[in-house]
């Protein structure tokens, strides 16, 4: 992770991107099917709608989505049927960083972060009018989206709005339409910036819907209506004299509801409203040494009203201060360092006990480039995670995942020590980047089995313990001649608790990839396979009644054609 604009290859954690047609040909309905072919990630559903991205088998709480560098606000790390309330064909860019990004992001990116791109304010003068649009359209589930946006400008003021919208229907299988897996979403938003050479400032509001079934819980009547309020103010000074060349600030403001309906009837209200401030500067070099400070104040309010109300109203305030520093060595060597300081305080309103943690988190990173075409990183995290306002204070029947929970308000901080080695190459006809990782973490939370089945659910309890992650992640390009190429990648993560010898839960299984593609100019053709093996590495218990908890999976593979083609009209878009 770094605070400035790093291509690829010079990363020192390994990271992926989608834009352009890369973005277009992965697109989905959700954040997590978009992402769910690139490198160590997958993803995790109850239906089509509600998919999050999983990194490296981590997910919930410890995956962080944000969008433009701010947190979504959403609730959708908190249970299997709360989906991201962001539309994919909106977002100009989606960045993806694999292992902890803590240091510049916070706690909530113990696993890594997804930051979802959209400009929805101008950073940049305007002088013509842009734009782009996106349409997709799909019979497995007969539904379709699009999306738009467009900026005008006289070079000082520029304004911004784009929308976007998707309708899908059941789902068909060949056993016949799964019923309750519907899905709509529509999205709104206008920003509007002063802008220079030396900077800009400006604010947006946006406004986004969703509304969803749940399939085969609750009789199949189970539907969700997330809906989202969103104002950002953000400004940058640039060249500046001084210490500091330049500054940046974000302030964000996000009101989220959300209900689950049996049918028509509201069965449980969710609310949560976060304000976050973010200021980040960034520094003269000081010889070969430059970097940023920066610094993050967040304030959250959690309320549940109805049937699944599984805690007390909750309000949470954190702040946070960090230093990241790169130095380059030589011009083969570059090194980087940082430290942040963060701390939370949890205030129940009823007689759960308020919780305080302070933690520090740490990185160090070496890249190392024997040449223009060849590239070694290394990066040494060492991160920690306070508990989940869910961890610490859930207790009750909760459909969506598919348990009855109970939370430990005693619960302390999760240690972290995750390390990365990559090696990346890039040549006339052949490139490709292969990673090992290893991550560590000491007093990790998960939900244990009790062997107790409660209103028909599993009773679970947070509980900790120390777990180990260790895997490989690869991709390979190879040109065939001027218009072919080859692709192709394998990933495989290894999850263990490892003070009870068991394997960790939802782990997901080894993966490979190899595609054909055609590409003239702006036109592409092809087609990728993917191949995934069977889980058989399951968690579970013995019980008087035999085993409880998960069961394996089978295999399968699945066949994707894909074309596309860029174009402008008018001036360049």
């Amino acid at each position: 992770v770094s605070s400035e604009a790093r291509s690829q290859f010079e990363t020192f954690q390994p990271t992926s991107v989608l834009a352009g047609q890369e973005l277009s040909k992965q697109l989905d309905s959700s954040l997590g099917a978009t992402l769910e072919n690139q490198p160590g990630l997958a993803s995790r559903s109850f239906g089509p709608a509600p998919a999050r991205p999983v990194i490296r088998g981590l997910d919930g709480d410890r995956v962080l989505v944000v969008e433009d560098g701010l947190r979504m606000g959403d609730l959708s790390s908190q249970s299997g049927d709360h989906g991201v309330n962001v539309n994919p064909a909106s977002a100009s860019r989606i960045e993806v960083v694999r292992g902890p990004a803590t240091l510049l992001y916070g706690a909530n990116a113990i696993g890594g972060l997804v930051n979802v791109i959209t400009n929805e304010i101008p950073s940049q003068p305007v002088t013509a009018p842009t734009g782009s649009f996106t349409l997709d359209a799909a019979s497995g589930a007969k539904g379709g989206g699009g999306a738009g946006d467009v900026s005008i400008g006289n070079g000082r003021v520029a304004l911004h709005v784009s929308g976007s919208g998707r309708r899908a229907g059941d789902y068909r299988s060949p056993e016949g339409d799964v019923p309750n897996s519907f899905s709509r979403a529509a999205f709104a938003e206008v920003g509007l910036a002063y802008t220079s050479d030396n900077g800009y400032l400006g604010g947006s509001y946006a406004y986004d819907r969703t509304h969803y079934g749940i399939p085969f819980v609750e009789e199949g009547e189970t539907n969700l209506d997330p809906r989202r309020q969103i104002g950002t103010f953000r400004g940058e000074a640039r060249n500046l004299n001084g210490f500091f060349d330049s500054f940046r600030g974000s302030f964000g403001v996000r009101r989220y509801r959300h209900d689950e309906l049996d049918g028509e009837v509201v069965a449980t209200a969710f609310t949560n409203n976060t304000t976050e401030l973010e200021m980040l500067g960034h520094h003269r070099p000081l010889g070969r040494m430059k970097g940023s400070l920066g610094g993050t104040f967040l304030t959250r309010n959690f309320s549940t009203v109805g049937e699944e109300s599984l805690g007390p109203p909750v309000d949470q305030k954190g702040f946070a201060v960090y230093l990241y520093e790169e130095v380059e060595a030589t011009r083969h060597l570059q090194l980087q360092f940082g430290g942040r300081v963060e701390g939370n305080r949890f205030s129940p309103k009823e007689i759960e006990p308020e919780r305080d943690f302070t933690n520090f988190s740490g990185s160090f990173g070496l890249l190392v480039r024997p040449s223009d075409a060849t590239t070694l990183a290394f990066s040494l995290a060492s991160a920690a995670r306070n508990p989940a306002l869910e961890e610490l204070y859930f207790h009750g029947a909760h459909a969506g995942n598919n348990a009855f929970e109970n939370g430990d308000p005693d619960l302390e901080s999760e240690k972290a020590l995750g390390f990365d080695a990559s090696l990346r190459w890039r040549g006339g006809r052949v490139s490709g980047e292969v990673t090992y990782f290893l991550n560590r973490i000491d007093k990790f939370i998960y939900r244990e089995l009790t062997g107790e089945v409660e209103d028909d659910l599993a009773v679970t309890q947070f509980v900790q313990g120390d777990a180990k992650l260790q895997g490989i992640e690869s991709h390979l390009d190879l040109r065939l001649g001027d218009f072919w190429s080859v692709e192709g990648g394998l990933d495989y993560v290894k999850g263990d608790l490892t003070d009870i010898d068991k394997p960790l839960t939802r782990m997901p299984p080894m993966r490979g990839r190899v595609g054909l593609r055609f590409q003239k100019n702006a036109f592409q053709a092809g087609g990728d396979g993917v191949f995934t093996a069977k889980q058989d590495r399951i968690f579970n218990i013995e019980t008087p009644d035999g085993l409880v908890g998960e069961t394996a999976t089978d295999g399968y593979n699945l066949l994707r054609f894909f074309t596309a083609y860029s174009f402008t009209a008018g001036r360049t878009i």
